[in-house]
C-alpha cells in the first residue's frame, strides 16, 4: 500500500513505486486475512483487541497537540473539504482554518486539499495523494 504518513515519507517517491506494490492483489490478500481473523472468536482474538485499543489510547494521549505541526498556507481558498474530509470533526472554518486539538494524524486533509495548501511540519514533499479509485465526494458522503 502507499505509506501516507508525510512527515516519514516522500510522496513523489512513494508515487513511483506504487505500480510495483500491486495493490489489487494485495487488498484481496489483506481481505482474506481480516475473514479468517474475524471467523476466530478466540480469547486470544479479543486479549489482541483489546490490547490494540490499549494501544491506540496510548498513541493518542502522545500525540496530543499535533494540531500545531500542521499550517494553513496564503492560497487556502476555505472551501472546505479538509473539514469534511476529516474523520474526528477536528478542523473548523471561521476567518481561517483551525484545527481543535483532537487531530489522529490521518492527514485526510492535507492529502485531499484542492488547493494543496495545508502543510505539515517537517512534510517530505509537497505532493499529496488520493486513490484514483476513490472521489472526493466519495470520501466526503463516507464521514457525513
Amino acid at each position: 500500500m502507499l505509506d501516507n504518513s508525510l512527515k516519514f515519507y516522500d510522496m513523489d517517491k512513494q508515487l513511483k513505486n506504487l505500480p510495483k506494490k500491486k495493490v489489487d492483489d494485495h487488498l484481496d490478500l489483506i481481505s482474506n486475512e481480516i475473514d479468517k481473523e474475524l471467523m476466530k472468536s478466540g480469547k486470544g482474538s479479543r486479549i489482541l483487541t483489546h490490547l490494540s485499543a490499549i494501544g491506540f489510547k496510548r498513541y493518542r494521549n502522545e500525540i496530543g497537540d499535533c494540531d500545531k505541526l500542521f499550517n494553513v498556507e496564503s492560497h487556502c481558498n476555505q472551501c472546505g473539504v479538509c473539514i469534511k474530509v476529516c474523520p474526528e470533526n477536528n478542523i473548523k472554518l471561521g476567518s481561517s482554518i483551525t484545527f481543535n486539538n483532537n487531530c489522529i494524524r490521518c492527514y485526510a486533509c492535507t492529502q485531499n486539499c484542492p488547493s494543496n495548501a495545508i502543510r505539515y511540519d517537517k512534510e517530505k514533499s509537497k505532493t499529496r495523494f488520493r486513490n484514483a479509485e476513490v472521489t472526493l465526494k466519495e470520501i466526503i458522503n463516507a464521514n457525513i
